[in-house]
């Protein structure tokens, strides 16, 4: 006779629920940030002098320096904590 599974509570039904969603955004994080710091890095290869400028018009800061730096450091901690999810010790099997 197979054992019946205990019923599904909110605890557990909401705990898958909110890493998927921690993950989801992990992934946008990455995704968004890398394509920001990429189109940045080519802009500032063809366009050298708006390295220095402001990314909007309606702040004096971040320079498109910045902003490219602050996309990469969010892609790397993002990037950093899905592999760290993804990752299983060999032995714990």
């Amino acid at each position: 006779m197979p054992a019946s599974e205990p019923p599904a509570t909110s605890a557990t039904v909401a705990a898958p629920l909110r890493l998927r969603l921690m993950y989801a955004v992990l992934r946008a994080v990455f995704g968004y940030g890398l394509l920001v710091w990429v189109y940045l890095a080519v802009n500032s290869l063809s366009h050298p002098e708006t390295v220095g400028q402001q990314v909007t018009h309606f702040l004096p800061w971040p320079t498109e320096g910045q902003t490219a730096l602050g996309c990469f450091v969010l892609s790397a901690a993002s990037f950093f904590l899905l592999r760290v999810r993804s990752h299983r010790p060999r032995w714990e099997g």
